[in-house]
């Protein structure tokens, strides 16, 4: 048995999975510590990872969606910690090190949750697109201060934790927050680790950012599927992001300028409304959840 599983599943993003493995090859832990299980979940064309490191494993997964392809993962990793992370993540040095020694020094079953940086494409400055993801979309210390869940972005348990939840569900989204959801109420304590830091280049395109809303929305609908669920849901996301408004406008000035500022604040109620309009939409037309 290892130590340490790294998960990562990918989807047609070979340039992002190379830097992440990258960035993994330069951990402080040693390399005989952990493995990395990379899981193609039907790139076209297929993954090829040649000349990765010999700690290195491919799967394949056939069956859309990221978490069928960690379930895959969970199947076959090896080590008593697992340790998840995204393709388009970028893990600093000392991740895992931080992370595995916040889940060992918390001496209680639990599940932890590093810190998610979204780095903006011009050098440290937000545009609005960015601004949004900034404050929306991996939040993590917040996520697990108040809504007791973490996001597989950077998410580390153990294999016995694990083994006492189950496996993730079989959802195109949100099946991150399922599971934690789930293991805090078998009495799993969420544990928040500022310093074991991914960073996430961030979109900056809003087809890319909807197209996540959208997915969000098909989330919603597979593990809630009636029409009540439904309306709330709608109703719920056709208000103004409150919460997103506020942080926007706490980001410091030299990181956004009031041009962006302003841009930002309207993509955020856009994007939430997109959400609901989606929700909606695959509700009256049984269409099927949306991969990404």
């Amino acid at each position: 048995m290892l130590d340490i599983s790294v998960i990562v599943p990918v989807w047609n993003d070979p340039e992002g999975i190379r830097r992440c493995l990258a960035c993994l090859a330069e951990q402080s832990i040693g390399q005989d510590r952990f493995e990395v299980l990379v899981v193609d979940n039907g790139s076209d064309p297929p993954l090829s990872l040649a000349d990765a490191a010999a700690n290195v494993r491919l799967l394949v997964e056939p069956e859309p969606g990221s978490y069928a392809a960690r379930n895959l993962a969970l199947r076959e990793a090896r080590g008593t910690v697992l340790a998840f992370t995204d393709a388009d993540c970028l893990p600093h040095r000392d991740w895992l090190a931080v992370g595995v020694a916040a889940l060992e020094a918390h001496g209680k079953p639990a599940f932890v949750g590093g810190r998610i940086v979204v780095d903006g494409a011009q050098s440290g400055t937000l545009r609005p697109v960015e601004a949004f993801e900034a404050v929306a979309l991996f939040n993590q210390e917040r996520q697990i201060r108040e809504g007791g869940f973490a996001a597989t972005a950077n998410l580390i348990v153990t294999r016995s934790t694990m083994e006492l939840v189950g496996p993730f569900k079989t959802v195109k989204s949100a099946g991150d927050r399922q599971w934690c959801l789930e293991a805090v109420a078998r009495g799993i304590e969420p544990v928040y680790a500022a310093g074991a830091l991914v960073h996430h280049p961030a979109r900056g395109s809003r087809k890319v950012v909807l197209r996540r809303e959208r997915r969000i929305a098909g989330g919603h609908r597979d593990t809630e599927p009636g029409w009540g669920q439904c309306l709330r849901f709608f109703f719920r996301h056709m208000l103004p992001p409150r919460r997103n408004i506020l942080d926007i406008l706490e980001i410091p000035a030299d990181r956004i300028g009031p041009v962006s500022r302003t841009l930002a604040i309207l993509f955020a109620i856009e994007a939430r409304q997109n959400r609901a309009y989606s929700r909606l939409f695959q509700q009256l037309t049984g269409h099927p959840s949306p991969r990404s």
